[in-house]
């Protein structure tokens, strides 16, 4: 998971040190505020969206739409996730000297698998694809997010 984190936060200029536990956004699906939004590109290959606002903690779009797709992978029977591609972009906003993340986006295809094996990669940058345990990687994004069975009764 943390070659994932890793991975993300390059992508996105993000520090690692800004991947810290401590407070959760709600996990939703897509609405006018941001969200995931999640579809099936070919049989076993899901393309998952996240994309949050800038009340949003950093990192939140990209924990969201990890976080999601390996729900989906785990739903189908696998393991392991592996990332095939994956295209995003965030702002970073400055107000009063309070720094924002902004608005934030991350799309992630991604195939399950039984086996913690490389799999095909459609990323221009090869570093952009790797194998992940479904397991471990949904253990691991859970505190960050305020999901729906989080709510008070």
């Amino acid at each position: 998971m943390i070659r994932m984190l890793i991975a993300l936060c390059l992508l996105f200029g993000a520090t690692v040190a800004e991947a810290r536990p401590g407070t959760a956004t709600k996990y939703r699906p897509h609405y006018l505020l941001g969200g995931y939004k999640d579809k099936m590109d070919e049989p076993g290959v899901w393309q998952v969206y996240g994309r949050q606002n800038a009340i949003a903690e950093p990192l939140f779009a990209r924990r969201m739409a990890v976080y999601r797709a390996a729900d989906l992978v785990r739903q189908a029977g696998f393991e392991y996730m592996q990332i095939i591609d994956q295209k995003g972009k965030a702002t970073t906003l400055v107000i009063s000297g309070i720094r924002s993340s902004g608005n934030e986006e991350l799309t992630i295809w991604v195939r399950g698998s039984h086996a913690d094996v490389p799999g095909e990669c459609r990323a221009k940058e090869p570093s952009a694809c790797f194998t992940v345990s479904v397991a471990k990687t949904m253990a691991e994004i859970r505190p960050f997010l305020f999901l729906p069975e989080d709510a008070p009764n």
